[in-house]
């Protein structure tokens, strides 16, 4: 019954909290760095990271992160393929720290992405609204996360949008390989 009651509680206590965090990360010009609770069994985050986030906050903030990326097996074969098509692209990355699958896909993307020695990567927090306080999705058509989009020259190569259809490793090789690629939700 203990249990129950800090469980209720705590509910209470983030469902409060997050629409405190919406606004305030709304009005804010620096993202919030959310506040972490956790028991031996359950991490609870209260707060979103919004705008502009660094790979050190997202390691630094959420189990998920560190937990996913540790864990991830990276297939140094494809990606030894897809390494010579990353010289003079940059990434931006679209994602809500509140996503499953953001949770699930961005840190294995960091992995990869480390195994090759690749930085140029800008990631930008949405909120459970999929937007940012500068309206920067709009720029990109967002609609999903995680959105990854390959750039060249300020121009879109492709992008891969909320899973792949393979691997991630796979799915970068067919955009930088072929010119039929395209995401789940591409029309």
């Amino acid at each position: 019954m203990k249990v129950l009651s800090y469980i209720y509680m705590v509910l209470v206590v983030t469902v409060f909290c997050s629409c405190g965090a919406k606004n305030s990360a709304a009005n804010a010009s620096e993202p919030e760095k959310p506040q972490l609770y956790t028991d031996s069994k359950v991490e609870f985050e209260l707060g979103e990271l919004v705008g502009a986030i660094s790979k050190s906050q997202l390691s630094k903030s959420f189990n998920w992160f560190r937990d996913g990326y540790g864990e991830y097996v990276v297939d140094t074969t494809t990606m030894s393929q897809v390494k010579p098509y990353l010289e003079g692209v940059q990434v931006k990355l679209f994602m809500g720290t509140w996503c499953s699958d953001s949770q699930r896909e961005v840190p294995h993307f960091f992995k990869i992405m480390d195994a090759v020695n690749f930085h140029d990567i800008e990631i930008i927090g949405v909120d459970e609204s999929k937007t940012t306080p500068q309206g920067t999705e709009k720029l990109y058509d967002v609609i999903n996360v995680p959105t990854f989009i390959f750039l060249k020259d300020g121009q879109e190569i492709n992008r891969m949008v909320e899973f792949p259809w393979d691997t991630l490793e796979k799915d970068m090789l067919a955009i930088f390989t072929t010119t039929d690629y395209k995401n789940p939700y591409a029309e």
